[in-house]
């Protein structure tokens, strides 16, 4: 990415996790994956995040688009989660296009779209 005189860059935090529930715990069995879900953060204290996860947390089945934090729900629940950060760098413009108040997160009580990933970056206006 060319970085001009003007243009600042944001970064964006990926936290990939293992919670340990029973259910993260078939996954990664199925599947082999050491960590099976993904939340999004526009902040380094991660305070915040969003992905598609629980509506509930002592309900496995019913899911959505979320808000998370570190402090409540099934992360709080499951104090023993394991995360990697990644973080990626943006420019300004896409930073700012997905924290703004037109990103429609979070979706909880709202039908998740057949297609998550066109959704999102529609979402975001990142397509």
């Amino acid at each position: 990415m060319k970085t001009g005189a003007n243009t600042q860059h944001k970064q964006i935090y990926i936290v990939v996790s293992q919670t340990g529930t029973i259910l993260s715990r078939i996954l990664k069995r199925i599947t082999g994956a050491e960590y099976n879900h993904a939340s999004l953060s526009f902040s380094p204290d991660l305070l915040t995040m969003y992905s598609f996860g629980r509506m509930h947390p002592y309900n496995p089945v019913w899911g959505g688009f979320v808000k998370e934090s570190p402090n409540s729900g099934t992360f709080k629940r499951f104090s023993g989660t394991r995360v990697v950060v990644l973080s990626i760098t943006v420019s300004q413009e896409k930073y700012l296009k997905g924290t703004s108040k037109n990103v429609k997160f979070p979706l909880a009580y709202h039908t998740p779209p057949k297609n998550q990933g066109d959704f999102a970056k529609k979402c975001m206006n990142l397509s």
